[in-house]
């Protein structure tokens, strides 16, 4: 018999089960690992439905108001701090424009950069509350720290802008004092 085509014999009783089914060839074949782990995966998500059916059900007969999950505290939270970040832009956009100073341009600016990180913060934690299983199996909770990753980017090159500004700034000063004209 041929190493590579090992088929496990069977005996009548279980070659009549065979018989009776068209696809069968007389092999009895075992699932492969990935069969294996994919059917563990169905298992253990089928179970992870069935608790929170249960705890669906409990819920719906307990007539008092469920508790606020932190999460839903940190949402509330994003969303306030946002539209105080709002505020903020508006009130230093308008005395950066008036007054003109590096000073106040430089709060603008970070108000500004407070705007930005709270907008991809919310995005971020909007995409978390849309659950997607299918797509992405482990959960989108991982993209938080993404959220917090582009607004250190973000931050880094505003505030990067806003040293070279200050330094073109006083070497423009310098020049001027000096009497030089460019």
């Amino acid at each position: 018999m041929n190493p590579r085509k090992r088929q496990k014999k069977i005996n009548d009783e279980e070659k009549r089960k065979f018989d009776e089914d068209p696809h069968s060839n007389g092999v009895v074949s075992c699932p492969s690992p990935s069969q294996l782990r994919l059917k563990q995966e169905y298992y253990d998500h089928q179970a992870r439905l069935l608790r929170l059916y249960e705890e669906d059900k409990k819920l719906l007969a307990d007539d008092r108001p469920p508790k606020a999950e932190p999460e839903a505290e940190s949402q509330l939270m994003l969303r306030c701090c946002f539209a105080l970040n709002v505020f903020s832009l508006v009130g230093n956009l308008t005395a950066s424009i008036l007054s003109g100073s590096l000073s106040i341009m430089s709060t603008f600016v970070d108000s500004l950069m407070d705007f930005l990180c709270s907008a991809v913060m919310n995005t971020c934690m909007r995409l978390i509350e849309k659950p997607d299983t299918f797509n992405y199996p482990r959960g989108k909770h991982r993209l938080e720290l993404i959220g917090v990753l582009i607004s250190a980017i973000l931050m880094a090159f505003a505030n990067i802008g806003m040293a070279m500004q200050a330094f073109n700034d006083i070497a423009d000063e310098s020049v001027s004092k000096l009497g030089v004209c460019g």
